[in-house]
């Protein structure tokens, strides 16, 4: 708006530093979980490149973030938010140096420019980003929360305009005219942005397979997953698309991965056991539903804990439980010591609080 200020003085340095300043208060803000550590990290280096008339967005930018969060938080590198803070990053960069450039090399005056300008570089942009940073967290979530969400990025091509062309410049217009009492139409209207954000994530959530569910695996497939991730970030030669293949190696591993004949809670009143048809049948001794909500979602099981099926050839009273596993064998939980002579003759697997008596141990 001022030419002639832009001319005479640095003001890309000084918007950088007040960028800065404006981050760092929001990092103390916000409580300074990991995420935000990463962001403002990244951010920081970003702008202290553009004081210093270096390049901005670089891999060095991300390796200098990831460094400064694990120095502060060595923990950090086991939790989801980090895996899929630096994954989801990882591939956008990679994005920026090497898809942008080659996508968007044609003429000024090719059909790609033309089309550009109704937008379709902008929405094309968008579409990449979410489908990339969509594929590079789906091992994490995965593994961490046993699902996968298929129609991600639909959901975000729906709801991330409105969230960056009205909730957030509503909400910040809306604190800047808090002191003068006018910001009540800034929150309505931000309002509206978040209920249409809420009709898009129920709408993609009554899509058939819009929860994508996935069984537990071990860490071994999320490592060569991650390895596959990096190939294909990092490196600039043809050579790179072996990481598809590393990740295509990772998906038949976790696919194929066992899963558990019996679970036993830790407080050994909730066994589960596997029958003969594939599923979990639950024998309880308690009302700890938490433990078999985990075990459910670790068995990609679409049940609820409360569900009737549940409990499906599981015999149970008032001294214990007992079912066959999926070879036939009978597997108890004892609740009582009087029950512990029948348990002992029949069962192949006795789960139980109590002292087993001599004769059960010594077969």
């Amino acid at each position: 708006l001022i030419p002639a200020l832009t001319a005479a003085f640095p003001i890309k340095k000084w918007s950088a530093a007040g960028a800065l300043l404006a981050a760092a208060f929001y990092l103390l803000l916000s409580g300074a979980e990991v995420a935000t550590q990463r962001s403002f990290f990244m951010t920081a280096v970003v702008l202290i490149a553009v004081m210093v008339d270096r390049r901005a967005i670089t891999f060095r930018t991300l390796a200098v973030a990831a460094m400064i969060v694990l120095a502060m938080a060595p923990e950090a590198l086991v939790h989801p938010s980090f895996q899929m803070s630096f994954a989801a990053t990882l591939g956008l960069v990679a994005l920026v140096q090497i898809g942008m450039p080659q996508l968007f090399s044609t003429p000024d005056n090719s059909a790609t420019a033309r089309v550009a300008l109704w937008g379709g570089r902008e929405f094309t942009m968008l579409l990449l980003a979410s489908l990339i940073a969509g594929l590079a967290t789906m091992p994490y979530a995965a593994f961490h929360f046993h699902r996968v969400t298929p129609y991600g990025l639909l959901a975000n091509l729906a709801a991330m305009p409105v969230v960056s062309a009205v909730v957030m410049p509503a909400g910040l217009l809306g604190l800047a005219a808090m002191p003068f009492g006018f910001d009540g139409f800034f929150w309505w209207l931000m309002g509206a942005g978040i209920d249409w954000m809420v009709v898009v994530a129920q709408w993609v959530a009554k899509l058939p397979g819009a929860v994508g569910r996935m069984a537990a695996f071990g860490i071994g497939p999320l490592i060569v997953a991650s390895v596959g991730i990096i190939l294909m970030g990092l490196l600039r030669t043809p050579l790179r698309w072996s990481g598809a293949g590393v990740l295509a190696l990772a998906i038949a591993w976790a696919v194929s991965a066992p899963r558990p004949d019996i679970l036993i809670s830790g407080d050994g009143r909730n066994v589960a056991v596997r029958g003969k048809d594939g599923k979990l049948h639950l024998m309880r001794g308690g009302k700890d539903s938490f433990a078999v909500k985990q075990w459910l979602a670790a068995d990609a099981d679409a049940r609820s804990a409360t569900d009737a099926s549940l409990t499906d050839g599981v015999s149970c009273d008032k001294a214990g439980c007992v079912t066959q596993a999926a070879d036939g064998a009978f597997v108890a939980l004892g609740m009582r010591s009087e029950a512990m002579a029948d348990d002992c003759e029949r069962a192949a697997l006795i789960v139980t609080l109590r002292q087993a008596p001599t004769r059960c141990r010594a077969s």
